[in-house]
């Protein structure tokens, strides 16, 4: 890779300490032309760890993957959703947003709530702010432009989440201790009540579908489940694909 798809900057933070930001390009795969897509780094030596870090497997379908497999230590679920869950409340970004959503809806991976709230007000005590409830989220005077941004941006990728004004986390079990972390309860319509049976259904009656490409070869597979787990299949050249994980589309 060419000396400019790399870049390093350490820097004095808010907190007085010294951090670290880089950017490394890389070629996948695909080996497509043009710029190369980069890994951001963010590094730092203050920030509070609430939860002991765990073994992850890295997704890696490939054939030169080792038979141990590839693992990395990193947060926990609960460390990662609480951390998304301060970011949304401190910096009120349309990707913070997307990704407690996305976080919420991993019906893989349920976090242990008791500990998913201890753990958020830990990390907010650390940046002092107060741990933020519906309320908060919603009264905030950056929400217009939020609206603009997220439409413009990343309502394609959660088509089933409805407008923002109506996120996948507008109804919880609880709004008193924090920003609840029940799942969230379908607004019934006349037109929902009339929909056929067939499929999920949109606030509008409408049969909700996901869209998922195949991280190896680029296919795209339709689901009426969020589920990304892909069947065996063949890439546009006709030969097995080993893809078997998709991305949202």
């Amino acid at each position: 890779m060419p000396p400019e798809a790399r870049k390093f900057e350490v820097f004095t933070n808010k907190r007085g300490t010294r951090s670290g930001q880089g950017r490394v390009g890389y070629r996948g795969p695909l080996g497509k032309q043009g710029d190369p897509p980069r890994i951001k780094l963010d590094l730092a030596a203050d920030e509070v760890l609430v939860l002991s870090p765990v073994q992850r497997p890295v997704h890696h379908p490939y054939t030169d993957v080792p038979s141990e497999g590839i693992h990395v230590l990193s947060y926990s679920f609960e460390e990662v959703f609480a951390e998304k869950m301060r970011a949304l409340a401190e910096r009120q970004r349309p990707r913070d947003l997307y990704d407690v959503v996305h976080l919420f809806r991993r019906q893989d991976m349920q976090p242990d709530r008791a500990l998913l709230r201890s753990t958020l007000s830990r990390k907010c005590e650390f940046k002092g702010i107060p741990v933020p409830t519906f309320a908060a989220l919603t009264d905030r005077p950056e929400r217009t432009a939020i609206e603009v941004e997220w439409e413009q941006m990343l309502a394609h990728q959660l088509t089933a989440s409805g407008p923002l004004a109506a996120p996948a986390l507008e109804r919880t079990v609880s709004h008193t201790a924090g920003l609840g972390l029940g799942r969230p309860m379908a607004r019934k319509t006349s037109t929902q009540a009339r929909a056929r049976p067939g499929g999920p259904k949109s606030s509008a009656g409408f049969v909700m579908s996901y869209a998922f490409a195949c991280a190896v070869c680029g296919k795209t597979f339709k689901r009426r489940t969020y589920d990304a787990t892909l069947s065996p299949h063949k890439n546009k050249q006709g030969w097995p694909c080993p893809g078997r994980i998709g991305y949202p589309k």
